[in-house]
């Protein structure tokens, strides 16, 4: 097996000896021995000087060659050591390509950090400027902290700013509120639809908040076990809903009720039954095993992305609202009597 290992001009290999009467030229005799009866004491070191800089290959498959060559007995045959037998491996004629060295791959992350805390001045402006569009407080001090000094929000608020540096046309944010308390979550909702005011950037939003979505998309894609079963308008998908699994959906988030109308509601409204396996084939609808009103057209043939309204499509055999809404309720039993509202309203907070 050949592995390159890149390193400088200057190799550093480190030979164990006993005798220090050792002469350089015994050391590559095929008859160089190590005293079994005594530890090694000392050591010196070899450079080995190449006029150009190159990064050399080592063939570990060697190393019981090596090995057997030294004639160590005294000393486990460790993976540090092989390290050490693998040096003398190297030879001139297999320098290739191009040597980084081992100085320097030691040294490299350190010279990163160090131009990383000690930016160019007109760079670090700019830091602090982006920072300072996020809302950050004292940005002059926070480009100098790590993550682990910085709260959940100013984390976000950090990664926003290193999305919005790139000035993208499109930002991906897939669940971006996760894990941030309501307060946090509403100012990191307010951050982004003011960068996407300010800098016309486009935001694909990947959730399963509800609110999150009224409070800041314009048009909505529903996805079931990996396929769009409905997209249309926040107002079509919050308002009108024309796909069992979306209706379904819309009625499980938690509302605030008066106690008059509290009388029979005994759980959270849910969709009964699992979202099935990917892997797992099916000639018809794949919401079908859960849906109230699947038939055998529903169960044989899939359905088809159908226009409902002007720029609103879902994936039903039942898109008739007559149907749905007169059975709704008995269907799914616990849902609620009256989807009311759009946007942000139809949310608990």
């Amino acid at each position: 097996m050949l592995v390159s290992i890149p390193y400088v001009s200057v190799i550093l290999l480190l030979i164990l000896w006993y005798d220090s009467s050792l002469f350089l030229g015994d050391l590559w005799h095929e008859e160089l021995e190590i005293s079994d009866n005594n530890w090694v004491h000392s050591a010196f070191m070899i450079a080995f000087y190449f006029p150009i800089i190159s990064s050399l290959f080592v063939d570990f498959s060697r190393l019981e060659e090596v090995h057997r060559f030294l004639i160590i007995r005294s000393i486990p045959f460790t993976f540090t050591l092989a390290l050490t037998y693998a040096i003398l491996l190297w030879t001139p004629n297999q320098v290739v390509g191009t040597i980084v060295a081992l100085v320097m791959v030691i040294s490299i992350p350190g010279m990163i950090l160090i131009d990383y805390l000690q930016l160019d001045p007109a760079h670090r402006g700019q830091v602090v400027k982006i920072l300072e569009d996020v809302q950050i407080p004292n940005p002059g001090a926070v480009i100098t902290m790590y993550p682990h000094e910085l709260s959940g929000g100013m984390r976000q608020r950090v990664m926003i700013a290193m999305m919005m540096s790139c000035e993208p046309k499109l930002l991906i944010a897939d669940e971006p509120t996760t894990a941030l308390d309501v307060t946090i979550q509403a100012q990191i909702l307010h951050l982004m639809r003011d960068l996407r005011d300010r800098k016309g950037t486009s935001i694909m939003l990947i959730t399963h908040d509800l609110g999150v979505i009224a409070e800041l998309c314009d048009s909505v894609s529903v996805m079931y076990a990996g396929s769009v079963v409905e997209t249309g308008t926040i107002e079509d998908i919050l308002a009108n809903p024309r796909m069992p699994y979306t209706i379904g959906l819309l009625h499980s988030i938690p509302k605030i009720v008066h106690s008059d109308e509290r009388e029979g509601r005994t759980s959270l409204p849910i969709i009964p039954g699992q979202v099935p396996d990917p892997n797992t084939h099916f000639d018809g609808c794949r919401f079908h095993p859960r849906c109230p009103f699947a038939d055998d057209l529903c169960r044989s043939i899939r359905p088809e992305m159908i226009e409902v309204s002007e720029g609103h499509y879902a994936a039903c055999h039942h898109t008739d609202l007559t149907i749905i809404s007169e059975d709704v309720e008995s269907s799914f039993d616990i849902f609620s009597k009256e989807f009311e509202g759009v946007g942000g309203e139809v949310i608990v907070r």
